[in-house]
């Protein structure tokens, strides 16, 4: 609050206070406002006011600074300073600064230090240096301690650099390693591999083991390979094999291939057979290729059904085109049903068409959609400056006492 206004107290005054009585990234946060404010000369002393204190993170900044001016030994000192005050990712810099000068005994014990570090960062570099040196082994060891702390895609990266270097096995290893340790890439990965190497019936098997566990997006890139290879017969097999699993979203992607391919009979047909387990997106298609063919009764119904599946998109397209096309009283039954099917935002968006084209009141449509559980809107803010009562009475003006 201080750095944005001028008070009889200064910043620094303050933030030096503060460091006083303990709180030292106080004065290192205020370094960082006044650097990016372009003092940098009061920066560099808060900043050495901070490292004198021992805040590991100005220690580092100093130590950086002092590699930029080329002082290496300066440089070392306060990346020690940093690492002796707790912070895993100084002894990374020692250990290349140590490296680069021909230490490499003091480099790897630094390096060992830093690997008992729960830091991400630090793990990072670490496995960075370890795979620059060719020491694989170490890295991938590394990349198993990240993941049991929760960070799998090292492994993963790891994963890559393998597949990148042609070893293929390895990487496959690790990629089953990262989807084990939590990673829902982890599969996917190895379906891509398995693809690249234009091993398909491997790569559907575990296409259909992703969509088990909840990833259906390698199956349905599949199916569009297929599709791309115009072997349309092998992508309807593996369409089927994924929605015979229980994956009716896998139908609704086919169908949008026959679709962009101008095959709308095949199109509907893919469509229909997902709407029949009340697939939500394909009840919205299907809904608009409806109204497109002039069945509107149709496409309500189809729209309302999508509603309820939790996808209002059609409906509310629908109710813009009956209140466009003069039949204001089915646009509101319409938005009603969207309401009533938990998504009073579509009674809002047609009271905010109707605000746009002064076609009538509409404060008994912004008063429905309260009633129906829709967010505040700033319109109701304005129609109602003060809220409603429980019974639908405009509120008085109020205000909040404290208690006695």
């Amino acid at each position: 609050m201080r750095e944005r206004s001028e008070k009889e107290v200064s910043t620094t005054e303050f933030a030096r206070h503060m460091a006083a009585h303990g709180y030292v990234h106080i004065l290192f946060e205020c370094a960082r406002l006044r650097r990016e404010g372009g003092d940098k000369i009061t920066a560099r002393t808060l900043l050495r006011a901070a490292a004198k204190a021992g805040h590991a993170g100005a220690l580092i900044d100093l130590g950086y600074g002092a590699l930029a001016r080329g002082k290496l030994e300066c440089a070392e000192k306060f990346f020690r300073r940093a690492a002796e005050a707790g912070d895993a990712h100084a002894l990374c810099l020692l250990a290349r600064l140590m490296t680069e000068s021909g230490r490499d005994s003091e480099a790897e014990s630094c390096l060992r230090q830093a690997a008992e570090t729960d830091d991400p960062a630090t793990l990072v570099e670490l496995i960075r240096v370890r795979e620059a040196s060719g020491e694989t082994g170490i890295a991938e060891n590394l990349a198993r301690r990240a993941a049991r702390l929760g960070h799998h895609r090292l492994l993963a990266d790891l994963g890559r650099a393998r597949e990148q270097d042609g070893n293929f096995v390895a990487a496959e290893a690790l990629y089953r390693e990262a989807s084990a340790a939590g990673d829902p890439e982890g599969l996917a990965d190895v379906v891509k591999l398995r693809v690249g190497r234009e091993d398909f019936s491997g790569a559907e098997e575990l296409a259909l083991e992703c969509a088990e566990l909840g990833n259906t997006e390698p199956i349905c890139k599949l199916v569009s390979f297929w599709r791309h290879r115009r072997e349309y017969e092998r992508a309807e097999m593996l369409a089927q094999r994924a929605f015979d699993a229980g994956h009716d979203e896998i139908l609704v992607e086919l169908a949008w291939h026959h679709q962009e391919a101008g095959e709308q009979d095949a199109a509907i047909a893919w469509y229909r057979k997902a709407a029949a387990v009340e697939n939500p997106d394909a009840l919205v298609e299907l809904a608009r290729i409806q109204e497109a063919a002039g069945c509107h009764r149709d496409a309500e119904h189809l729209a309302i059904l999508a509603a309820e599946a939790g996808k209002p998109d059609a409906l509310s397209d629908l109710v813009s085109i009956r209140e466009d096309g003069g039949e204001p009283h089915v646009a509101e039954n319409l938005a009603r049903q969207a309401a009533a099917s938990g998504h009073p935002e579509v009674l809002v968006e047609l009271a905010e068409a109707r605000e746009l084209s002064s076609s009538g009141s509409v404060e008994f449509l912004y008063r429905e959609a309260a009633d129906a559980g829709g967010a505040w809107d700033s319109a109701m803010s304005v129609i109602w400056p003060h809220g409603l009562d429980p019974d639908g009475a405009p509120s008085q003006p109020w205000t909040l006492e404290a208690a006695p």
